[in-house]
This record gives C-alpha cells, structure tokens and sequence, in this order.
C-alpha cells in the first residue's frame, strides 16, 4: 500500500465535503484506501492536469490525486465542476 499524503488544500476541501455530505464520510474514506492500494475506478486526466488521476465518488463528485511509486498525493475534492 503507498503511503497517504494530503495537500492542505485538500484538507481544507475535505473538511467542508463532510460538512455538505456527511453520509459520504466513509465513502470517501474507503476510496482513499482503494485508491492507495490501487484500486478503485480511476482514471488519467489530460490536458493541464496530464499526470493527474481522478476517482468518482458518486456521479457528480470526485477526489484528484497523483500517484507516485510509494506516495499517493491527494490534491482535491468537490464536485465536477469545483475540481476540473
């Protein structure tokens, strides 16, 4: 499993994702872990954020990420339109 890391920006996102949506909580922790085991549906972002991964949460949320090799860096979280 990589080691999890989360920006403070990322932090900040995800303390006020939980205020809005407190019935994710636990979603959002679990993809986590998938995510820094490696798996989960995620997939490679293109364009300005090329390197970027992202994950769905529900339809219309999603967490971003960059993976290293030992290192998954959580960048942010929201909906759609909040983090692209």
């Amino acid at each position: 499993m990589r080691e999890i890391i989360t920006t403070p920006r990322f932090e900040r996102r995800l303390v006020l994702f939980v205020k809005r949506h407190p019935a994710l909580r636990e979603s959002v922790r679990g993809l986590m872990h998938d995510i820094a085991n490696g798996s989960g549906r995620i997939h490679a972002l293109h364009g300005t954020m090329k390197g970027v991964h992202a994950a769905r949460i529900l339809q219309a949320y999603r967490i971003i990420f960059v993976f290293d090799p030992d290192v998954v860096t959580f960048i942010d979280i929201g909906s759609h339109d909040e983090v692209y």
